[in-house]
Formats: structure tokens, sequence, C-alpha cells
């Protein structure tokens, strides 16, 4: 027989996104909005700004998107369901990471 587990709790899921919520009403929330099909492909090179923290200065930085997934509700003033990116930065030897929005990225190169 099903027993309840300590410690969980119910989740919502909405069915266009996949994010979970642990309300019903945030999931509908999520879901009433549209989904746009993705720019970029994984392993697109692309180009990016970035505003340095210690300079101020906006940089145009290239990277290859490794990863991409719908974004859920909205945080911030982010876009629900907006298209995220992974993009590993190209600069030998720094290996990071950035993510961004598809409208945070400049263009493919």
């Amino acid at each position: 027989m099903v027993k309840k587990v300590p410690g969980t709790t119910e989740a919502f899921q909405c069915e266009k996104c996949g994010n979970t919520y642990s309300s019903l009403e945030e999931a509908l929330r999520c879901e009433i909005n549209p989904i746009s099909p993705f720019k970029y492909q994984i392993g697109d090179t692309v180009i990016f700004e970035f505003k340095s923290r210690l300079t101020g200065k906006i940089l145009l930085i290239s990277g290859v998107i490794e990863d991409r997934w719908i974004h859920g509700l909205s945080k911030k003033g982010e876009p629900a369901h907006g298209n995220v990116y992974k993009i590993r930065i190209i600069k030998e030897g720094t290996g990071l990471i950035a993510c961004r929005f598809e409208d945070q990225i400049i263009r493919k190169v």
C-alpha cells in the first residue's frame, strides 16, 4: 500500500515548459504564457553583451551554447517562458559560464 513520505510536498507542473510550482495557481499562471521556438541551437557560437562590475564597461563576449531551457514564471522583470541559454565563454583557460535570455544575445557568429 502507498503511504505518504514525511517531508514531501505536493507540486504542480506547467505542461508547456515543465517547471514545477508549489501551488496550482502558480502553475496555471505559468501555463497561460505562450512559448516561442528557440532561435539558437546547442553548439552555436554567439556574441552577447557583458557589463563589467569593476569598470562599468560593456564588453562583447563570444561563447558556445551548451544548453537551453524555457524559463518559468517571471521573477525580477524576466520574461515568462523566456528562452534561456547556458553559454561557455570562449577565452583560453577561463571555463566561465554565462546564462542569458534570448533577447540578450546579439547574434550568431
